[in-house]
């Protein structure tokens, strides 16, 4: 009936890295049904003990609840005649007598029967399910322990589909808020054809060049998600003596400039989820977008203490210190440089990095990079992130994320992690829904295209740009 404290306390710590013990115990149950397709890792049946545990945890309920145990096992179906019932709760006897020692055979070894019965429990309380579904969860730890890894799967193979389906949505023209119809194909095609590039801070489209190497993910509408720690590397600091460094190397920094120390850096990635032009012509695809940025914890004269406790009083820049980058501190500007080699703390990172040749200018002034949405991938940012709690609403990040800050989970339970709050946004129906922001965020570029076209020099590009518009709304 009891385990040992040491499983117990790692059970717990694995329990704790998902949303909640009681939505894992229904994944496994899901997994345990006859032909779910699952190769499972373990025996599909309780041991006795676990059997024990499981019914004992249903008869508690049952008592708390003022529910009769048999009348929950009939509500639930569990057996084909009362006569059954007593294999799936402990009669007033064995309660009163603190049994803890069962005849071979005196419990069913169904696991997901036990579920049935907590739903059932709820069901006639008129009360929240996943608090139950937590407490049975908690009672057979250990049979769950090696389902976990296959079930923290499901969940990130089940929101890389959801989040794919974000991309399928928006393919087609649709309808913003305020009337805008948004069209990305129409969007990508004239700006493709005009070599176009959308400036967030003017709100126009203008002309990139013939180069679209630095600027490809400009007309993609994103919204911010939250900032992830991937490295860290110690920079050389200096002042400028004036004259313009047109060598984007240590040696060039050195040789016009003052160095006025070295600081620790933290290197970040900016993650949005975006919307870009897939294979398929015409058609659009979400990708994770991540935009690069190096956080200093203090500028190289600064009095402070030079620590990482307070990430919203850090220094941050945009870019990797491979090339010269720019800061400002109390003191004034001062350029940085990396000065030694870069310590990955993200294996994603590690990878990217080992690949890259910093030796090229390209390399080391675009590290804006487009990542395909998997299942891997969004475990790997979602739950092994290492950043402290909070990171992503201090300082720069405050209030610009798609993201709440804190969501309700079933029961009523607050939680602040990535995962469920990601959950949250994509399957919520409102204004806050991640499809919802994305839509919003293309807006201003579509807005920028009609003025555009609608400002041609050509009247006759004038007047069907008008007319198309009028058509659209």
């Amino acid at each position: 009936m009891t385990t040992d404290t040491h499983l117990s306390r790692l059970m717990n710590d694995a329990l704790a890295t998902v949303a909640h013990p009681g939505q894992t115990l229904t994944r496994v149950c899901d997994m345990l049904r006859p032909k779910s397709g699952h190769k499972l890792p373990a025996k599909r049946k309780l041991t006795r003990e676990q059997a024990a545990a499981a019914a004992l945890a249903v008869t508690r309920i049952a008592k708390r609840l003022d529910l009769s145990c048999p009348a929950i096992c009939r509500a639930a179906n569990v057996a084909p005649a009362p006569k059954n019932y007593y294999r799936f709760h402990l009669t007033r006897d064995e309660r009163e007598a603190r049994q803890t020692k069962f005849a071979v055979g005196r419990f069913n070894k169904t696991l997901t029967k036990y579920r049935d019965l907590v739903v059932a429990a709820a069901a006639l309380a008129d009360c929240d399910q996943l608090p139950l579904l937590d407490e049975l969860a908690t009672a057979v730890q250990d049979f769950l322990e090696p389902f976990l890894p296959l079930a923290r799967r499901d969940e990130f193979e089940e929101l890389a589909e959801g989040m794919g389906e974000i991309g399928r949505y928006l393919s087609r023209p649709r309808k913003a808020a305020d009337g805008t119809v948004v069209d990305l194909s129409r969007l990508w095609t004239a700006c493709e054809q005009r070599r176009l590039e959308f400036d967030e801070t003017t709100g126009r489209l203008e002309y990139r060049g013939e180069d679209p190497e630095f600027s490809w993910y400009l007309t993609w509408p994103r919204v911010f998600l939250f900032p992830r720690v991937v490295g860290q590397v110690e920079v050389e600091c200096s002042e400028n003596d004036g004259s313009d460094i047109l060598e984007h190397t240590l040696q060039s920094l050195k040789t016009r400039s003052r160095p006025i120390g070295k600081v620790k850096a933290r290197l970040c990635y900016a993650v949005h989820l975006a919307l870009g032009p897939s294979r398929t012509r015409g058609k659009a695809k979400a990708l994770l977008l991540l935009e690069s940025w190096t956080l200093l914890a203090s500028g190289p004269r600064s009095k402070r203490e030079k620590g990482w406790q307070n990430p919203a009083a850090g220094i941050w820049c945009p870019g990797f210190p491979f090339s010269t980058s720019r800061g400002s501190d109390e003191r004034g500007t001062f350029d940085f440089i990396a000065a030694g080699p870069v310590n990955p703390t993200c294996p994603e990172f590690r990878d990217w990095l080992g690949h890259s040749d910093l030796d090229d200018p390209r390399v080391c002034e675009q590290t804006v990079r487009a990542v395909d949405i998997s299942p891997e991938i969004l475990e790997l940012m979602l739950r092994h992130e290492r950043s402290p709690t909070g990171w992503d609403f201090f300082g720069r990040w405050s209030d610009r994320s798609a993201l709440q800050s804190s969501v309700e989970m079933p029961g009523g339970v607050p939680s602040e992690v990535l995962l469920d709050r990601l959950r949250d946004a994509l399957y919520r129906d409102d204004e806050k829904a991640l499809d919802g922001q994305l839509l919003t965020a293309a807006v201003p570029m579509m807005k920028a295209l009609d003025r555009l076209l609608e400002s041609s020099d050509d009247e006759m590009t004038r007047r069907k740009a008008t007319f198309m518009r009028r058509m659209r709304s």
